[in-house]
């Protein structure tokens, strides 16, 4: 029942209009929507240039942090090959020094030896014997251990 009261109501109102009044009323409707269009695309047209604007700047950003990265790798390529030339560098001496503290040990075996021995003839007591053989022995080790120490290249 409420369904055809509605139904007659409004198509009274339609026909108490004169055609002329819908047309206006038609038309200024259409004027609303192509008002409401219009700002529509001005306000996507501003907001697509506002993102274009954007994009060009993180481009720009995009093209120099890339170039940034290629001038960093190549500066760590290059710090890099001068690393692996000084760890060979510290290699080499590391080896030096190895030699020559082995061969200070043996001057420094030799000298005692030379003294040890010049005491025991400045004092005319030699040594003989099982005694003498013992000390050369042990000195002939000793001499032998730091020469087989020594890294000849």
């Amino acid at each position: 029942m409420k369904l055809l009261f509605t139904f007659l109501l409004l198509s009274s109102v339609c026909l108490g209009q004169s055609k002329k009044d819908q047309i206006i009323t038609l038309n200024t409707s259409i004027d609303s929507l192509n008002t409401v269009l219009s700002t529509t695309r001005d306000n996507a047209s501003k907001d697509i240039g506002a993102l274009n604007d954007k994009i060009g700047e993180i481009s720009t950003k995009v093209t120099a942090l890339r170039s940034d990265l290629t001038n960093l790798q190549a500066s760590n390529n290059k710090l890099t090959k001068e690393n692996e030339k000084f760890k060979t560098d510290l290699g080499e001496l590391s080896k030096k020094n190895l030699q020559l503290d082995a061969k200070l040990k043996a001057v420094e075996l030799e000298n005692e030896v030379g003294r040890f021995t010049y005491r025991l003839y400045e004092d005319g007591e030699g040594l003989h014997g099982q005694e003498s053989c013992e000390i050369y022995l042990k000195i002939g080790v000793e001499l032998h251990h730091v020469e087989s120490t020594v890294w000849h290249p």
